[in-house]
């Protein structure tokens, strides 16, 4: 219960933070920012986003990696993923960093299969997940220097 309280102030926080309006978000001119859906027959079957990291200055933050349940396992997390990195290589984005909770065990997987590795542990500052001890990570991607991937979407 608990858990899932602590999940639903996430998906509370990303709609304050940037998921309200995307394209102001994600997409202004000028912008290194950017969205991307996969879309399977007309529907979105997947997200991820990357822009400029609030908490890390400097760094680019891989954020709203979602894949909808029925789609996962057929790598479309890992291609959104890469598309993202290779988009912010060929802006010479130096340091790409990601949060994740302790309860997301396959997408540790992916991350560890795409060039991350965690570098930082800490409690979530909400009082239920400081009660409960709900641990997020701090994910960084190892090359300092991105290289442009191949990515297949």
């Amino acid at each position: 219960m608990a858990v899932q309280y602590i999940f639903v102030q996430g998906i509370q926080l990303g709609l304050r933070e940037d998921l309200l309006d995307i394209r102001n978000s994600y997409m202004q001119p000028g912008s290194r920012s950017c969205f991307w859906v996969a879309e399977l027959k007309g529907s979105i079957v997947g997200t991820v986003g990357i822009l400029p990291c609030v908490e890390e200055p400097g760094a680019w933050e891989l954020k709203r990696i979602s894949v909808k349940k029925e789609f996962r396992g057929r790598g479309i997390a890992k291609a959104l993923c890469e598309t993202a990195l290779e988009f912010v290589a060929r802006h010479n984005v130096k340091r790409v960093v990601l949060f994740t909770s302790m309860v997301q065990t396959d997408a540790h997987k992916l991350y560890d299969s795409i060039g991350f590795e965690k570098e930082e542990e800490f409690v979530w500052p909400s009082l239920p997940a400081r009660l409960i001890n709900f641990m997020v990570f701090k994910y960084v991607h190892r090359n300092g220097n991105l290289r442009v991937v191949a990515a297949v979407v």
